[in-house]
């Protein structure tokens, strides 16, 4: 409950700030990340999915290619989730709070790039132990 009052505050908060709080978002929001047993943290998966089911299912699928989750191909395991990119900070925010394991994530991530922002993905979710130059957390 408490994180719904804070996504409604930031609705008003945030009006006169830097942020785009109902931009777009592309066809294909979400992105897969799992477990990379050679460096020892999760990477972000190879493609981007139009859903979180589809983007979990699929990685589920590849993941048992060899039958099973430990012996994956190319090195990756379990744990997996999917994260979500957009132009609108408060889907962002609300993705972040009511659907992906945030657990995983330092913060929702602001590019300063514009090729991600032509893209839709303004908004990410900055993986822990990642680090970026052409942004800043704007959200923990």
């Amino acid at each position: 409950m408490i994180k719904l009052v804070l996504l409604v505050f930031s609705i008003f908060f945030l009006q006169g700030c830097d942020y785009s709080l109902v931009g777009d978002t592309g066809k294909k929001p979400w992105i897969g990340h799992t477990y990379n047993k050679h460096k020892q943290k999760q990477e972000y998966w190879f493609t981007s999915y139009e859903t979180k089911d589809w983007c979990m299912s699929d990685i589920e699928f590849e993941l048992k290619k060899s039958g099973k989750y430990t012996n994956s191909w190319l090195g990756y395991s379990k744990p997996y989730d999917c994260s979500f990119n957009s132009n609108s900070f408060l889907k962002s925010v609300y993705h972040y709070y009511f659907t992906v394991d945030n657990d995983y994530y330092q913060c929702i991530w602001m590019t300063f790039y514009p090729s991600r922002i032509k893209n839709n993905t303004k908004y990410a979710y900055l993986l822990k132990g990642d680090t970026y130059r052409a942004g800043r957390c704007v959200w923990r």
